[in-house]
């Protein structure tokens, strides 16, 4: 959902949504369905890249350590720690980017609903990772699915110098001379 999401924002499309809650809210609250493929009239659609949301390696490189750049680890804590691999082939070196900030995104979705939190808790809990809108904040995972969505998250609400570092910690890890802590 959020990869998807991010690349139409990444590639300059102007109009993207998420249904937030999914398909399993919609059908529980009763919402139209249908079995019928629905059909659109074909367009051609220029891709417009937009390097403002984008976190490439070499950004990161020099980003890295600036007191006003945070890297924002979405991965779960034991990832962050080390201790698992998470999803996909295992990072070279484990752990987490140096003074990367953690906070699973799973912490974003009401457990109950399945839906985003509140913007004000979500502000809440971001700030109190150092997360906040007046830094550069490069968000990441193993790479790309579930950082994205911290990004998008970011850009709902008015960060407006929040990147996706979409190939993430799995790059990061493999490189020699970028830092990695436990």
């Amino acid at each position: 959902m959020g990869l998807v999401a991010w690349a139409f924002l990444y590639y300059g499309h102007q109009d993207v949504r998420l249904l937030d809650g999914g398909f399993e809210k919609w059908s529980r609250e009763g919402q139209p369905v249908s079995l019928q493929a629905e059909r659109y009239p074909e367009t051609v659609f220029n891709a417009k890249p937009i390097d403002a949301i984008y976190c490439s390696l070499d950004h990161a490189k020099v980003s890295h350590g600036r007191f006003e750049t945070v890297f924002w680890d979405t991965r779960s804590l034991v990832e962050f720690h080390g201790a698992a691999e998470g999803h996909g082939k295992p990072p070279p070196r484990p752990g987490h980017i140096q003074g990367a900030a953690h906070l699973d995104w799973l912490e974003l979705i009401d457990p109950e609903t399945k839906t985003f939190k509140p913007a004000a808790e979500l502000r809440a809990l971001l700030e109190s990772k150092g997360i906040t809108p007046e830094r550069e904040v490069n968000t990441y995972c193993g790479g790309g699915r579930r950082g994205s969505i911290g990004t998008i998250v970011l850009k709902m609400l008015g960060f407006n110098n929040a990147r996706s570092y979409a190939a993430g910690f799995s790059q990061w890890s493999r490189q020699p001379d970028t830092p990695v802590e436990r």
